[in-house]
């Protein structure tokens, strides 16, 4: 997989995780999109071949910025050394204890647990989907572990840590 590729994945992977971002820790729900401002988490991340062999390192960039009180835009940059970053932006519609994710062609959602666990799932027009969960390790960091899908099939899996800048 070229530096490029693997840019792009990571940034279109992290925006079908990024709506948990907005979670509480101690419900571990969407927060009210009403008393939010913008908010940021940085962190690291790795790829790996479904087999575990390592693919590559990144840094992760996330900004989300409230449109109403129950939407909010998200901004994700992905930086591999080396590369230019990429930038990606979706929109998150909050009904409730769930989200609704679009970016573009790739649309999908999650919902919360209790706990701080948070699911998400997300799909494309090319019949790939992202299974990702979402682990609050305190109320400004966190851990995402993401399974990439093609046809149904698992072929790559990412781990990631951010922490709310």
């Amino acid at each position: 997989m070229t530096r490029t590729n693997l840019t792009i994945t990571v940034a279109t992977t992290l925006l079908a995780a990024a709506p948990s971002l907005g979670c509480r820790h101690a419900s571990a729900r969407p927060a009210s999109l009403a008393t939010q401002q913008l908010v940021q988490y940085s962190g690291q991340g790795a790829l790996f071949s479904i087999a575990g062999k390592k693919l590559g390192d990144y840094h992760l960039e996330y900004r989300r910025e409230p449109l109403s009180r129950t939407s909010y835009r998200q901004t994700v940059t992905v930086k591999i050394p080396k590369k230019q970053p990429i930038t990606l932006r979706c929109t998150v519609s909050v009904d409730g204890e769930r989200w609704r994710t679009e970016c573009g062609q790739r649309k999908g959602g999650g919902y919360c647990l209790g706990e701080g666990l948070c699911l998400d799932y997300i799909t494309d027009d090319q019949h790939n989907a992202y299974a990702t969960t979402i682990i609050k390790d305190g109320p400004n960091q966190m851990r995402m572990f993401r399974t990439e899908l093609r046809k149904g099939k698992a072929v790559r899996v990412y781990r990631e840590r951010l922490r709310r800048n």
